[in-house]
């Protein structure tokens, strides 16, 4: 399915051409070659269909979704799986293994810096997705003037629902998958298990890469040369906001002004993100203390709560826990269900209860943990801060203090500054060009109106 665009005259056709020669402003969003990522680059039009030579079509990204929703499936699978798969009753330390112990800590710190990227990046486009005003400042196919079928198609209440559910099905998997693996290693008994099985969960995170590879290869699939996100001149920001209904015009012109690109949207997309990495290596931590204080495995206590949402015994009713449920049903063979009730009853004694000895880690076992061990919190947390925010802090202070920049570049900081200050000129005269390019093509429509 391609982008339908109306019929132009001779003199707008023209005007489009010069606008395109002229730089545009990127919107700063970074994607990975993956079938999740490419879905949304897709619904910004940076996926084509090459048919045959140099005849190429805009690919709509509902087509990348439903190959997105078939992978969700297999990784999901797999991962349910290699849990059932695992001795979950195993006891995690045993005496005279404090050096192993330490071995296995090591590799499941190695195992989270591999994962790093998987699950930043999925994080980050999400918050990117989840921005109102990325749907008003972020340039897009449109088929304004086409028939409603097509305008719908290529309408944000259409484009959004699918970029978010293919961005959370990546960010679904990555944390799963940093979950999971925490226990695959505690359950190794050798160095050398422990790396095989890193490398086997690994392999399930990264394969939205080899799906992209397949899916590309057979149905000619590209992602167009040298794309990037870009925004929408300020003219056209003006006109995809007053398309809209009365309420979002007030809601994006007054209260969402700091979201949008190059008034701060940027900035809190990143803490957003910053915030959600925090949360899951702090509770990363809180699940490796509590695995080692009570000796069982953080899997046995998955599974046991999967077990209870699947069953409707979960101590929560809300609507979460039911859509898991719905979705662990329909996702799973009916084998891994049977094989699931199998293990709670024999390899976990029946204890899965809400209160039982495989229950969840409640907030109140974090804040015993705190309280149990003050110096690894401590010592994790700074890390954390130092692996998350300080490249942040210190990227904000070489671009924006005038001492750093005198430290980096010397006497001659201020020949950059002016430089910078060309560029701006440069930029300011690129604007003026694009009005006189609107004004040529407007011109060029009035005299095709008179003729």
């Amino acid at each position: 399915m391609s982008a339908v665009q109306p019929m132009v005259s001779a003199g707008e056709e023209e005007g489009r051409k010069q606008e395109d020669e002229q730089g545009e402003m990127e919107a700063d969003v970074f994607v990975n070659d993956d079938i999740y990522d490419l879905v949304v680059v897709a619904a910004f039009g940076g996926i084509e269909l090459n048919l045959s030579g140099d005849f190429r079509r805009t690919l709509h990204p509902v087509v990348l979704w439903i190959f997105a929703c078939a992978l969700f499936c297999v990784q999901l699978q797999s991962l349910m799986l290699l849990r059932l798969d695992m001795d979950v009753d195993q006891e995690v330390k045993e005496k005279g293994e404090d050096m192993l112990i330490s071995l296995k800590l090591l590799m499941i710190s190695v195992l989270q810096l591999m994962l790093f990227k998987e699950l930043m990046g999925s994080a980050r486009l999400l918050a990117f997705i989840i921005n109102p005003t990325t749907w008003t400042d972020v340039k897009r196919p449109n088929a304004v003037g086409a028939k409603s079928l097509a305008y719908l198609a290529f309408s944000p209440s259409f484009l959004f629902p699918l970029c978010l559910l293919a961005v959370f099905f990546k960010l679904f998997i990555a944390y799963i998958v940093c979950i999971d693996s925490v226990s695959l290693v505690l359950e190794c008994r050798t160095v050398k298990d422990a790396i095989f099985n890193c490398l086997a969960i690994t392999f399930i995170a990264d394969l939205d890469e080899t799906a992209w590879d397949v899916t590309s290869a057979l149905f000619n699939f590209e992602k167009k040369k040298d794309w990037v996100f870009t925004l929408f001149d300020s003219e056209k920001q003006k006109v995809m906001v007053e398309s809209r209904r009365e309420c979002w015009r007030t809601v994006v012109e007054d209260w969402l002004r700091c979201l949008r690109r190059g008034k701060g949207g940027r900035k809190a997309e990143l803490a957003l993100t910053l915030c959600f990495m925090t949360f899951v290596y702090m509770r990363q931590l809180f699940v490796i203390l509590f695995a080692l204080e009570t000796n069982k495995l953080p899997m046995a206590r998955d599974l046991c709560t999967e077990w209870r949402i699947m069953n409707g015994a979960s101590s929560s009713s809300n609507f979460m826990s039911q859509a898991l449920g719905v979705m662990f049903k329909a996702i799973s063979f009916q084998s891994s269900q049977k094989y699931l009730d199998h293990l709670v009853k024999h390899k976990l004694d029946h204890d899965c209860d809400v209160d039982g000895k495989y229950r969840r880690m409640l907030p109140s076992d974090m804040m015993y943990q705190v309280q149990q061990n003050p110096f690894e919190c401590c010592v994790v947390l700074g890390l954390i801060c130092g692996v998350l925010i300080l490249p942040q802090l210190l990227m904000a202070m070489l671009t924006q203090s005038e001492g750093c920049q005198k430290c980096i570049y010397g006497q001659d900081y201020r020949a950059v500054s002016i430089q910078d200050g060309e560029t701006d000129e440069q930029k300011e005269i690129q604007s003026l060009k694009k009005e006189l390019s609107n004004l040529q093509r407007r011109l060029g429509v009035l005299e095709s109106k008179r003729q």
